[in-house]
């Protein structure tokens, strides 16, 4: 992590995420107004709500991402066995050697500043084993499920590949989402936590705000993969973050359904909840 000038934890309380994103942004002069809008919002100069920046999407022809239509959208893949985090941050250490050293900072943001536990370092490589990296696109999970030996695992790895992941408000009944999912996305009954390593039993999900891939698992239980715990979010601000990652992914990828654009930038997700757990506390101490 750069720790000089303006780039040092900790930031200062704004409501904006000023890091990640900037690879979508390709490099043209004279840069497009949406363009130069959305650089300027990664980077905290504006907010991430600013009409602007709707404006310049629509004259860009980005239009707002729509989820799936449900009569169109497959169900939800189940997994024959109960995944773990492991599995993920295997594969990417596999794909990119330099996952330990990247992988915190691009989806534990300012938690990776303190020493993160193992099992947060598992899940931040995890995430980027799902994720497009660098150019062509790179997905380690890609080649991993190419590889792996074992079918029920091969079906595992693609159901979780295949479910975005999404903030949810988790109790003892189930849970909800806090972000726009299709229904068959949503778990019926009670959410179990995948474990973190290989051997280890699931747990039973507290209550609280998680995020997390649900996946609906052998005999009707639905397990949260990669998943982590917050405090009491922001949805609208997240939202807006997550709807500008849209429209960038959109540039090249047109057309691509909201889930799609949270299984690809999922680490945003995750990074943007650090982040806004740190502002939350610097706020209010």
């Amino acid at each position: 992590m750069i720790r000089s000038g303006d780039h040092a934890w900790p930031l200062p309380p704004v409501s904006e995420d000023p890091w990640g994103g900037e690879d979508l942004l390709p490099a043209s002069e004279p840069e497009p107004p949406f363009l130069a809008l959305a650089r300027l919002a990664l980077h905290g100069r504006i907010a991430m709500d600013d009409p602007r920046l709707a404006e310049a999407a629509s004259c860009a022809g980005l239009d707002e991402p729509r989820l799936t239509d449900p009569l169109s959208a497959p169900p939800p893949a189940v997994t024959p066995v109960p995944p773990c985090d492991a599995w993920f941050a295997e594969m990417a250490e596999d794909v990119l050697p330099d996952v330990g050293l990247v992988a915190p900072d691009r989806v534990l943001g300012p938690r990776a500043d303190a020493p993160p536990t193992p099992c947060e370092r598992i899940l931040a490589a995890g995430v980027l084993a799902l994720a497009p990296f660098d150019a062509p696109r790179v997905r380690p999970v890609d080649r991993w499920i190419r590889e792996s030996a074992t079918s029920d695992v091969r079906a595992a790895i693609r159901a979780v590949d295949r479910t975005p992941p999404c903030l949810w408000r988790v109790d003892p009944k189930g849970a909800v989402p806090l972000l726009p999912l299709a229904p068959s996305r949503i778990p019926v009954g009670p959410v179990v936590r995948a474990p973190c390593w290989e051997g280890d039993p699931v747990a039973p999900l507290d209550p609280g705000i998680w995020a997390a891939r649900c996946v609906p698992g052998p005999a009707g239980v639905w397990l949260a993969v990669l998943a982590t715990r917050f405090g009491e979010p922001a949805p609208a601000l997240l939202l807006a973050r997550l709807r500008l990652e849209a429209w960038l992914v959109r540039t090249r990828r047109p057309g691509l359904p909201w889930e799609e654009v949270l299984r690809d930038r999922g680490e945003v997700l995750y990074r943007w909840m650090h982040e806004r757990a740190l502002l939350t506390v610097q706020v209010t101490a």
